[in-house]
């Protein structure tokens, strides 16, 4: 019997990670026309084929970041079978990337990531997954994207992409549960592709 509730208590943690959504994210969801947010603060990460991946790596590409761990149950799977599309619908677009950055750092070691990486068969010279230690992935998502991170719970991320224009300012965030918004990103990706 105690097994059972030791099951289910991991079950309700697994479904309790990834899924925040907090206010200025809502906020910022709303008004997603391409218009220039804020720049991209200086970072820099290790991509899991082991190069480093930041501003300058990224510099005059549309790119889509987002938050996972790659033993994520519940909301991870469903982000990056968006990428999965992502990739598939844009892999003739050069100047388009993906960027999944993992929450368990611990866990996601640049191996496993590659592994991962490996499965989802993703390009790498579109799809990176990039490995940092907690306190930079912290900067990174919450104080340069400016998407929830609870450092406590670290498990506990935001489920949104956050678009990146060439000139690297975001220009939109976009819920991955809301169908509507995934479209609206998608068009929007493209209005920024032609933008010189």
């Amino acid at each position: 019997m105690r097994g059972f509730w030791i099951s289910i208590l991991g079950l309700f943690l697994g479904l309790a990670a990834c899924g925040e959504t907090p206010e200025f994210e809502t906020r910022n969801q709303a008004n997603n026309d391409g218009k220039k947010f804020y720049r991209v603060p200086p970072f820099k990460l290790l991509e899991c084929q082991g190069r480093p991946i930041g501003n300058a790596e990224l510099a005059g590409n549309v790119w889509v970041a987002s938050f996972i761990f790659t033993t994520c149950p519940t909301h991870c799977i469903a982000m990056v079978g968006e990428m999965e599309k992502l990739q598939e619908e844009f892999a003739k677009e050069r100047d388009f990337k993906i960027v999944a950055t993992t929450v368990d750092p611990a866990t996601d070691s640049p191996e496993a990531l590659k592994k991962f990486a490996k499965e989802r068969m993703a390009n790498p010279e579109q799809w990176y997954f990039l490995w940092g230690q907690r306190a930079l992935v912290k900067k990174f998502a919450h104080d340069g994207l400016k998407i929830s991170w609870r450092p406590e719970e670290p498990l506990i991320h935001s489920t949104y992409f956050v678009l990146v224009g060439k000139n690297g300012f975001v220009r939109g965030m976009f819920d991955n549960k809301d169908a509507r918004r995934m479209a609206d990103m998608r068009k929007t990706i493209r209005k920024l592709l032609a933008e010189s």
